[in-house]
């Protein structure tokens, strides 16, 4: 097994993958419905299971507010343990108070409302409360159906499953210390790729993925991206800037870029 395949299979490490192509259907919306800018915006993300954690992950990096919903004790345990969510709360009223405020600020909050979906999506449609995106599975897409058109008349967008491209992306991990080397690595990505909406990601996803994703990096990259990253880093170990090994993955294939070599 490889460096990066025995990281992935690791239980205590956070894949960063499924969050990237999720904050990349978030980001292309923005483009498409907001200006390309979602802060002050209001994303519904529905039952914070695991896949929806994801979501509110990708939403947080992208700069929007997050609302999402659990009556399930285990779930809501989970949350707080991976550090999903900012706030969990009892009502909606509480997590209205919230949202308010930081969407008035437009900085990033991730709330978590102890209820159900069906429950909640009807309490939003009562009372006027109106996301600016619904981030739904098919099947909560099929419940509550009444409440959830209410919203999109409305205005709120519906945002399409992220595809798995997985095999377009670099992952990237150092043998040693990471919490000193990746940010450095980090910095070299951000040199040979190009758009806002990558180098936010590398900016940020670091503080929002949490000490799970510390040991390893994950962005989508064009072949000669790739090729230009992995130059990159043998000058960067040339000069002094990374001084340590780095190991990349594309799809399949795994290089271990060796510091003086």
């Amino acid at each position: 097994m490889t460096e990066l395949s025995a990281l992935l299979n690791n239980d205590s490490v956070f894949d960063p993958a499924p969050v990237y192509e999720r904050f990349v259907a978030l980001t292309i919306l923005a483009e498409k419905n907001f200006n390309a800018n979602l802060a002050g915006r209001l994303i519904f993300c529905g039952t914070v299971d695991e896949h929806a954690s994801k979501m509110v992950l990708a939403a947080s990096i992208a700069g929007a507010a997050s609302l999402g919903v659990s009556s399930d004790p285990e779930q809501t345990r989970q949350i707080i343990r991976n550090n999903v969510c900012d706030f969990i709360v009892n009502n909606l009223d509480e997590a209205l108070r919230i949202l308010k405020n930081e969407i008035r600020k437009k900085l990033p909050v991730a709330v978590c409302l102890k209820h159900d979906f069906a429950g909640s999506v009807e309490e939003f449609a009562a009372r006027g409360v109106q996301p600016d995106v619904m981030a739904l599975s098919d099947e909560e897409s099929s419940i509550a159906p009444h409440a959830i058109a209410k919203l999109v008349e409305r205005g709120a967008a519906l945002l399409p499953q992220a595809e798995n491209n997985a095999a377009q992306g670099v992952y990237w991990c150092v043998p040693e210390y990471p919490v000193l080397w990746l940010p450095k690595v980090d910095t070299v990505a951000a040199e040979v790729i190009g758009g806002e909406m990558r180098r936010r990601w590398l900016r940020l996803a670091p503080r929002y993925l949490g000490r799970r994703s510390q040991s390893i990096r994950y962005i989508d990259m064009t072949e000669p991206e790739s090729a230009s990253f992995a130059a990159a880093i043998r000058l960067a170990q040339r000069d002094g800037r990374v001084e340590t090994d780095v190991v990349i993955r594309r799809g399949e294939r795994e290089e271990r870029i060796t510091r003086g070599v």
